[in-house]
């Protein structure tokens, strides 16, 4: 059955998300552009006072639309000293436009229902995802949709968890691969009753593909856009050598298997690719844990802290980025 308040369903830690504000250690309102919808710019055009004068000067109007001025260090005209929104503080929630609304969370739109998540380039999604101690199921739970490539996508999908459940995370990603390379012919050629057989015969998959090696993370890595001085200063330790792997993070890596897995599997119902979600989600756990050897390599311990900064910092730079996920999707 579905949530039949919104018609959405979402990962059983989800309800636990919840904006820090100025508790976190950085801020979603810095660091690149906010688009303004067109019924929030309807709106603040109607808003007097000083505030309508603010908003008046402080929203400019391209080929790509309306959006804030950023002002120094590239932070929102409305961001101030505390990092708190004056936006929100003067005239309450409903005066955020969309986008500052829902951020971080993202949806997937499937014929019966929407799925919705929340992202790790927030550290607060990110705590509650690395955090997680059970295995992801979907709630409320929800029959397959009757639409056959769908229901076909979120068998394979089912099937992937339940490794990512039944497997150490490195084991589960190879095996993943290979279950979704399997899979792919079959999908391509419409013979989504052999996806339900091979859905209601699965029993752990036992085939898994060649690792990926640090070498071919590093490899893709540089092929990216750079977002931040801090991603530069990531991959030159990378490149140098300068991380350690003998540290356990078992438990934090299968929940991000989980969440790239939900995330980012969907969008095979565009494309028809499964095999590169499925390795997608390999190399971002591998690329993950290496920037925790960084943070490792440096002080010789790995705090919550470090893995929330680590998951961040790559999620802001690839799933965040239409240039560097398409990049990886085609190298991978």
């Amino acid at each position: 059955m579905q949530n039949d308040e919104n018609g959405l369903c979402y990962p059983n830690y989800y309800p636990r998300f919840k904006c820090i504000a100025d508790k976190c250690s950085d801020t979603c309102c810095r660091g690149w552009e906010i688009c303004i919808d067109e019924n929030s710019l309807e709106k603040y055009r109607s808003i007097g006072g000083n505030i309508g004068k603010r908003l008046s000067e402080c929203i400019t109007t391209d080929s790509d639309g309306a959006h804030f001025i950023l002002v120094e260090d590239e932070r929102c005209p409305f961001l101030n000293s505390s990092n708190l929104c004056d936006l929100y503080i003067a005239l309450g929630e409903d005066s955020l436009c969309g986008i500052c609304t829902d951020h971080p969370r993202f949806r997937s739109f499937l014929s019966d229902r929407t799925e919705i998540g929340v992202g790790l380039c927030c550290e607060a999604a990110a705590e509650i995802i690395l955090t997680g101690k059970n295995p992801i199921h979907i709630v409320p739970e929800a029959d397959f949709p009757d639409d056959a490539l769908e229901k076909a996508v979120l068998q394979i999908r089912k099937m992937l968890f339940r490794l990512c459940e039944r497997d150490k995370p490195f084991i589960a990603l190879r095996k993943c691969c290979a279950l979704a390379i399997d899979a792919q012919d079959m999908l391509a050629d419409g013979n989504f009753a052999e996806i339900s057989a091979l859905y209601d015969d699965f029993s752990g998959y036992s085939f898994a593909v060649e690792e990926i090696t640090d070498e071919e993370v590093i490899a893709v890595l540089k092929t990216m856009e750079s977002i931040s001085p801090e991603w530069d200063e990531m991959l030159k330790k990378l490149s140098d050598g300068k991380y350690k792997t003998d540290f356990s993070a078992e438990n934090e890596m299968q929940r991000l298997a989980e969440y790239f897995i939900f995330r980012h599997f969907p969008e095979a119902l565009s494309d028809g690719d499964i095999v590169s979600k499925a390795y997608f989600a390999y190399f971002a756990v591998s690329a993950v844990k290496m920037f925790w050897g960084a943070y490792f390599y440096e002080n010789n311990a790995l705090t919550l802290r470090d893995r929330i900064n680590g998951a961040k910092l790559f999620s802001k730079g690839v799933e965040y980025s239409e240039i560097n996920m398409q990049r990886t999707y085609n190298l991978l």
